[in-house]
């Protein structure tokens, strides 16, 4: 994600969800673990929402 805090600026998108850098570290994550701690459960959800 991007923050602008002042000023002026023009973007381009190029991946949401999924299709990001952080959407591709949550897949990774996903794949590579079996059983979860609530910790790792609650990191997840916080993944998810990110990659909206």
């Amino acid at each position: 994600g991007t923050n602008i805090a002042t000023g002026k600026c023009r973007g381009i998108v190029v991946g949401t969800g999924l299709n990001t850098e952080i959407g591709k570290i949550r897949s990774e994550m996903a794949a590579s673990e079996e059983e979860k701690t609530p910790l790792q459960q609650k990191l997840d959800e916080f993944g998810e929402q990110l990659s909206k």
